[in-house]
């Protein structure tokens, strides 16, 4: 490839075309990469910070399949959440019932 101040007229125009074309897919191999990011992270709170901006920068793209993946992500964390309270309860619950009976 040649430098680009020596392009012709039509190659600038061609050039400046594939760019426009590309740019979405740029946009949406940066997100994803952005994702398989928050597995380098060591300490929870640190991976839990990016995330959260993550979700907010899929949810204001332009992908509808990154905002589709997002919000199931929502959804599962949501109820995953709700499990676990519900788990912990649960555990207290039965944890009280035995040393009432004790």
């Amino acid at each position: 490839m040649k430098r680009k101040d020596k392009f012709t007229r039509k190659q600038t125009f061609h050039l400046e075309r594939l760019c426009r074309i590309n740019e979405p897919i740029c946009k949406a191999m940066l997100l994803k990469e952005s994702f398989l990011e928050v597995y380098d992270y060591n300490k929870p709170a640190r991976a839990e910070k990016y995330f959260r901006g993550l979700i907010k920068d899929a949810l204001a793209s332009s992908f509808d399949v990154f905002k589709k993946i997002t919000e199931s992500f929502l959804e599962k964390t949501v109820y995953y959440q709700l499990v676990q309270k519900e788990n912990q309860l649960g555990y207290i619950g039965r944890y009280q019932q035995q040393n009432q009976t004790s």
